[in-house]
């Protein structure tokens, strides 16, 4: 017999279900542009998995467009991911 833990949907699936949203992309092109399967995008919006901490940085990067805010945007998914 297998068991599956569900985190469900926390703060970090959903600031990231709003941000796609708001840029209207595609979980397969957020997981494409981050070297990721669209399965695993997938998974953090569920609230299935957390990402690990290079994803973490990956998006970071991926939803800012200065470096100087790409350190507090770490912060806050650190934060998200935690709090999840």
């Amino acid at each position: 017999m297998t068991f599956v833990i569900t985190l469900g949907e926390g703060p970090f699936s959903k600031w990231l279900g709003k941000k796609l949203k708001d840029r209207r992309g595609a979980q397969s092109e957020l997981g494409r542009q981050l070297g990721l399967e669209r399965s695993t995008v997938c998974k953090w919006i569920k609230g299935d998995r957390l990402p690990e901490p290079e994803s973490k940085e990956k998006l970071a990067k991926h939803f800012t467009s200065n470096p100087s805010s790409e350190e507090q945007l770490l912060k806050e998914i650190l934060f998200l991911c935690h709090k999840q």
